[in-house]
């Protein structure tokens, strides 16, 4: 991971030292809300240095010199949010207080469950989710239904669902039963919901679905709630 001690563009250096994405920042600028050595920054196209002062919504950048990424075990029915217009939990209301600074690396729906990533660097989490890295997130999901392995293979394939479309997956039959059955699921890209649509597709319902790794990431014995620091990570 890099220290965000380094020139580049205004956009990359503070998402680097932030949890905000360089979209955030460039839709920050658009709305005059950063500014550099006391000037409102009016262009990405500006560059800047560890010695510039820089704030960003009014507040100082503090230019953090390492970058942390965190693996969390998020519950079912919590919310992958800040806030929820609902008045549902969000994963803030489970975090320990010393961590409610990192943001989420991608989602996790209100129902689904475990290994979601927080990090303290806006780059980093850009980074993990963005579709050219082509990163693996692996799953266990529980389904009722009447399993056919011929269905399965069709919706591994790419496939269009309701005029979305969905890149290759790979589907493992981990154990069967009278009605429900457990299935192991690796994306490597992960839109919206898109396990749950798939299996529909075919008239499986998810009764549960756990996220088990983010690329070289294991949940392992992780219970729900638990958060524990990734140390060493490559991307």
């Amino acid at each position: 991971m890099e220290s965000p001690h380094a020139s580049s563009r205004i956009a990359k250096f503070i998402a680097r030292a932030s949890s905000y994405s360089r979209r955030q920042v460039e839709q920050l600028i658009i709305d005059k809300k950063v500014t550099l050595n006391g000037n409102i920054v009016t262009t990405p196209v500006t560059f800047v240095t560890d010695t510039d002062t820089i704030t960003v919504e009014g507040k100082p950048l503090h230019k953090t010199p390492v970058a942390q990424l965190w693996k969390f075990y998020k519950p079912a029915k919590i919310i992958t949010s800040k806030k929820d217009q609902k008045g549902r939990q969000t994963i803030y209301d489970v975090l320990p207080k010393k961590l409610q600074y990192l943001t989420y690396v991608g989602r996790l729906d209100y129902m689904s469950e475990g290994l979601l990533l927080l990090t303290n660097d806006g780059q980093l989490a850009e980074n993990l989710t963005h579709p050219k890295h082509a990163l693996k997130r692996t799953y266990k999901v529980r389904v009722h239904g009447k399993l056919d392995e011929k269905k399965l293979k069709k919706i591994s394939n790419p496939i269009t669902i309701d005029g979305v479309s969905y890149n290759k997956a790979t589907i493992k039959t981990l154990k069967t039963g009278n009605h429900n059955h457990w299935l192991q699921i690796t994306l490597t890209e992960g839109k919206n919901r898109e396990i749950r649509k798939r299996l529909a597709y075919i008239d499986l319902e998810v009764n549960r679905l756990i996220r088990t790794h983010f690329h070289t990431i294991s949940l392992a014995d992780m219970k729900p709630g638990e958060v524990s620091e990734v140390k060493d990570f490559e991307l």
